[in-house]
């Protein structure tokens, strides 16, 4: 069974949230306007941005970049262009402090070894030959990298590990809202949790039964906040109770 990295933190965060939107295919309910249009936003421009690396002045690459993607998403998103610009900027820099020679964004892989398949943020290619997987977080980092971050980069490493067949030792967070960097050096034990999950995603599908919602800490502010298939969740909830009665 194919999966991706961030299908597996999703598990991680919620298996039935995983499973309502993934496997019976719930109706998603996404807000007209807010934060979830941000990282579309974000996401968008550093992939134009990094495409037209190369063949347009830095300046011009990302102002394109960060107009058309507050074009496409015009009247959801409450981004202003000059964060997205300044951003875009401090990228710019990242990629040359860290010495990539080469940045591939959104592209789409797969291993049929581990069947894994997925999209990174981005790919870079350093000086040395060091390929490094890159996700773009639109939020801040409060307290620690989330584990749920944390698994989706570590799974997205071990795709591009497979994929180009090279060792990869580290994978990098940035965080929009907090301008910040994290790098993360991948351990046997890092890549043994995150296929742990993937294993246990086949065999709730395969047992057929409605998985139970997170056990996370806090897990209703972190996790059904922010949910688009809470609706059905609740649903469920309640058609239980009515069963108790």
């Amino acid at each position: 069974m194919f999966v991706t990295p961030l299908e597996v933190a999703k598990f991680y965060q919620c298996p039935r949230r995983f499973w309502l939107e993934k496997v019976v295919l719930s109706r998603q309910f996404k807000e007209r306007r807010g934060k979830v249009w941000d990282g579309e936003v974000i996401h968008l421009a550093v992939k134009l941005f990094a495409s037209q690396l190369g063949k347009k002045k830095i300046q011009e690459c990302i102002e394109n970049a960060a107009e058309e993607a507050l074009k496409k998403y015009e009247g959801k998103t409450e981004l202003e262009k000059e964060k997205l610009v300044e951003f875009l900027k401090k990228f710019n820099e990242f990629l040359h402090e860290e010495k990539f020679v080469r940045v591939f964004p959104e592209k789409m892989i797969e291993s049929f070894k581990i069947g894994l398949s997925g999209s990174p943020d981005l790919i870079g290619i350093k000086e040395n030959g060091e390929i490094i997987a890159i996700d773009i977080k639109a939020g801040e980092m409060r307290r620690g990298i989330k584990k749920e971050h944390l698994l989706q980069n570590i799974g997205e490493s071990i795709l591009v590990e497979n994929y180009f067949r090279k060792k990869v030792n580290e994978c990098y967070l940035i965080y929009f809202g907090s301008d910040s960097l994290v790098k993360i050096k991948i351990s046997r034990d890092m890549k043994d949790e995150f296929l742990k999950y993937k294993k246990l995603i086949g065999k709730f599908v395969a047992s057929r039964r409605i998985p139970p919602k997170s056990r996370l800490p806090n897990y209703r502010k972190r996790v059904c906040q922010g949910c688009h298939v809470k609706p059905a969740c609740d649903n469920i909830e309640i058609l239980r109770k009515f069963r108790k009665i």
